[in-house]
């Protein structure tokens, strides 16, 4: 058996919490089954909230990025195409410093178009130790995924960043090249890149790459968590400092933002 250390985290001014529970290893084989926990909020989705994205707000969108290179003859007929997501406040704290009678720290409520989370894996549960190499994945997934039974990446219900071989995985299918094996001791963050409109990953600090892209912005993705075998883990939604620079990643699209707001009809 393993747990998961849990702390509270706030997004979007609404209580995230990953509720504390005991993974089990199933009766077939630690190989060939696991559990996951779901965190119990999605990320921003379009019509978060019952509010869709403002026709000035695509049209910004759209000249950034476009649509798959498709030829798109007008901003209504972009919209019936694909949605996206107004930018969102999502507070999170990117420095603090702590002294003998008091805790001073710096928070960040810029809009933003970046939803992240981090999770840090500290041990093995059962006996202590510290192996280098954990079976543990890292991603999200939507309503349906079977968190009892499987990692995220092995259905068609999630997408995952696997530690054991380093690979991402969505529909139990390897969507990576380059391996970036990871394990005790090490950081690994996941968000989705709503200008990109694509689920990124973290190592440590360092952006790998977005891993899925043209998902879907209507669909509900929730942070999860999996694992085969028994480790402690922390998870992290901005209560405390990233490992990877979110300020910094969310500042290459500020001037997305600041036109969303600029350009909003009200």
């Amino acid at each position: 058996r393993g747990c998961i250390v849990v702390t509270n985290s706030f997004q979007g001014q609404k209580r995230y919490q990953v509720v504390k529970k005991n993974l089990r290893t199933n009766s077939l084989s630690s190989e060939s089954s696991g559990s996951s926990v779901q965190s119990d909020r999605p990320f921003p989705f379009a019509g978060y909230e019952s509010q869709r994205v403002s026709i000035s707000m695509f049209d910004l969108l759209r000249h950034a990025i476009g649509f798959d290179h498709a030829k798109i003859e007008s901003i209504e007929d972009g919209l019936s195409k694909r949605e996206t997501v107004r930018p969102f406040c999502c507070p999170y704290v990117y420095e603090q410093n702590y002294t003998e009678h008091e805790a001073h720290l710096k928070i960040d409520v810029t809009p933003r178009l970046v939803a992240y989370f981090e999770l840090s894996i500290t041990c093995n549960y059962s006996t202590r130790s510290c192996n280098l190499m954990s079976d543990v994945a890292v991603g999200l997934s939507t309503k349906g995924f079977l968190d009892n039974e499987l990692l995220p990446g092995e259905d068609p219900k999630s997408f995952g960043f696997h530690g054991k071989d380093g690979h991402f995985y969505y529909n139990d299918r390897k969507y990576s090249n380059i391996s970036n094996c990871f394990g005790y001791g090490d950081t690994i963050g996941c968000g989705i890149d709503y200008v990109q409109q694509s689920i990124f990953f973290t190592l440590n600090g360092k952006f790998l790459t977005h891993a899925f892209k043209h998902i879907n912005m209507e669909t509900q993705f929730f942070p999860t968590i999996g694992v085969r075998g028994s480790n402690i883990f922390e998870y992290n939604f901005g209560e405390r400092p990233f490992v990877f620079d979110l300020k910094k990643f969310c500042s290459n699209y500020s001037s997305i933002v600041k036109g969303a707001f600029l350009k909003q009809k009200l």
